[in-house]
């Protein structure tokens, strides 16, 4: 920096001592990004550069007046007081705690203790040296790496993705920049998606929502991570908590003026809560906000409010199938989850000649599903078919020991891994095999009553496990019981095609 004009005296120096004597040279000039050397030659030097005092005052919330001056408070944040009672003060400060922190920074390396925070603050600059060399090096190369990943990942070079997402975590670790950073962390939540690991989805994608909570920005920026994190934990069947997340993005739009995010919010926080069990007070705000959503946002939700009106019997079974084989659909993956929950629901209502009439005009939807959800329902349904119609005595074991039961049976996805048990009872039950009924009863209700209780199953599925149970126990039976219990609850709560199975139990 170079000289300028002095602004002061003696009286100035000792002023901006007394301030600064519990801090060190290294610090001063990291703060007022001036050199260690020139500070303490502006310390020493009858003159002071106005520059080097006013970047003081701003790095230290120094009263500019008292320093120029003698009057007010040292700090800003001081009430005015005389001069002699600021020093008063900060000597009974200075003795309370250690007399020698107000020595010159010349005598702090003859005390040891001092002499190491000196070179812990000379370390501390070389970090930070270092750091910046890193990410002026890493930075570049981490952005351009992160783009081919995510061009190999569109292009579905899945192979390419899992070789250079190795080098990008490491990489990643060794670069500062926020907005690099936060992008990775989508990225890797997508790619997890992707991959089928969604509890590990989830963890970046709740940390990239977080992220991008304490980044701040527009609306606009936080819709994608949330809606990101709030679809996965629908999966997950984390409803709860996606409805708060779902809430807390649409509350970042204007609800006097909604606008169509707004309403595609409506609708999934409506979805929600019919999964959660309340289908009667959903389904009037599905319709309404399935209605306001933009187009895009249309066609993404084609079939569910149907199948939420059939199970309010709002619409028959029949008039749900050629919805469904007529419908027109965003794509053949989302076809696929709004026919598996339809085949789900046609399962637990045992309705053999609709499941299949579903089989037969919905099959090919159903198969371009989730990658083992699909699989679950169409091998379920099957043998569904099959215990009605010539039932063998392997029927259980052979669904059981099959390669897409088994990979049901290893998800991380609690619906999916509870999902073969309650099938099997079923499918055990149907071919009056008791005992093993039973146990696979007792398996699910195992998996059930072990589960986080923020995982809320799939009504339907668990309306079967209780079908289940009104079938293999007594009336006077504990299983029984909360059978009609839950039962009951559902109906009243707009589950309505469910009461046929619940008379059926009386």
């Amino acid at each position: 920096m170079p000289e300028q004009p002095a602004t002061g005296n003696d009286a100035i120096r000792e002023r901006l001592k007394a301030a600064l004597a519990e801090v060190v040279q290294a610090e001063v000039a990291r703060r007022v990004n001036e050199s260690r050397t020139n500070v303490s030659r502006y310390m020493r030097d009858r003159r002071i550069p106005a520059e080097f005092c006013a970047a003081i005052v701003a790095a230290f919330d120094i009263n500019a007046n008292w320093l120029l001056t003698g009057e007010g408070g040292e700090r800003k944040t001081d009430s005015a007081s005389g001069t002699g009672n600021v020093v008063e003060q900060i000597k009974a400060l200075v003795e309370a705690m250690n007399t020698t922190l107000k020595m010159r920074y010349s005598a702090v390396a003859k005390r040891d203790n001092l002499k190491l925070l000196r070179e812990l603050h000379e370390a501390v600059d070389s970090y930070r040296d270092a750091v910046q060399r890193a990410n002026e090096f890493f930075v570049p190369i981490f952005a351009k790496l992160s783009e081919q990943c995510w061009q190999a990942f569109q292009a579905k070079d899945l192979e390419a993705v899992r070789q250079l997402r190795p080098t990008l975590q490491f990489i990643s670790t060794l670069c500062n920049d926020p907005k690099l950073s936060f992008e990775f962390l989508q990225m890797e939540g997508t790619v997890e998606v992707e991959f089928g690991n969604e509890a590990l989805a989830l963890d970046f994608q709740r940390r990239a929502f977080w992220t991008r909570m304490a980044q701040g920005g527009s609306a606009g920026d936080f819709h994608e991570v949330a809606n990101n994190l709030a679809l996965t934990l629908m999966r997950m069947r984390r409803l709860r908590e996606s409805k708060s997340v779902l809430a807390l993005a649409q509350g970042f739009g204007d609800s006097r003026e909604p606008g169509p995010q707004y309403w595609t919010y409506a609708f999934y926080l409506a979805y929600i809560e019919a999964e959660l069990g309340n289908l009667g007070a959903a389904i009037p705000e599905m319709v309404r906000a399935q209605r306001e959503q933009s187009p895009f946002a249309q066609k993404n939700a084609v079939g569910i409010p149907q199948l939420m009106m059939a199970l309010a019997k709002v619409l028959s079974i029949d008039e749900l199938l050629a919805a469904l084989s007529k419908a027109s659909f965003a794509s053949d993956f989302s076809a696929g989850i709004v026919v598996a929950k339809a085949v789900q629901a046609l399962i637990c209502l045992e309705s053999i000649d609709q499941l299949k009439e579903a089989r037969e005009t919905l099959g090919n939807k159903l198969k371009k599903g989730r990658k083992v959800e699909a699989p679950l329902y169409d091998l379920w349904s099957a043998a569904l078919l099959s215990a009605h119609t010539s039932p063998s005595k392997s029927l259980v074991k052979d669904f059981v020991e099959s390669a897409d039961i088994q990979a049901a049976l290893a998800s991380e996805n609690p619906s999916i891994k509870l999902a073969p048990h309650i099938a099997a009872c079923q499918l055990a039950r149907l071919t009056k095999d008791t005992k093993r009924a039973k146990k696979e009863f007792e398996n699910a209700q195992d998996m059930i009553d072990k589960e986080d209780p923020a995982v809320t199953f799939p009504i339907m599925l668990e309306a079967l496990h209780r079908r289940n149970a009104l079938a293999l126990f007594t009336a006077s039976s504990d299983e029984h019981q909360k059978a009609n219990t839950f039962l009951s609850r559902a109906v009243s709560q707009g589950y309505v095609i469910l009461d046929d199975v619940l008379r059926a139990s009386k």
